[in-house]
């Protein structure tokens, strides 16, 4: 689990453009993520992990917390 939340925080931190020692909410939202950013994120994910994220989890309201999207991505993986 630790390094896809890790790769997923690396995400964030590439799509809000903070340094890495900046911490994060788990909340995305708290992180200053709208829905634009929350779609670059599900993008990045889909190139990262080779998989295509359906569309009723496309709406940041369905995985809004980091610990969502990593169970999210395990899911795919595993």
């Amino acid at each position: 689990m630790s390094n896809i939340r890790n790769q997923v925080e690396q995400f964030i931190y590439e799509l809000m453009d903070h340094k890495p020692s900046t911490a994060l909410n788990n909340q995305l939202a708290e992180n200053g993520f709208d829905s634009i950013m929350f779609i670059r994120l599900m993008v990045m994910i889909e190139m990262k992990y080779g998989i295509e994220i359906q569309d009723e989890f496309l709406i940041m309201k369905n995985m809004s917390t980091i610990d969502e999207v990593v169970v999210f991505i395990q899911g795919y993986t595993q």
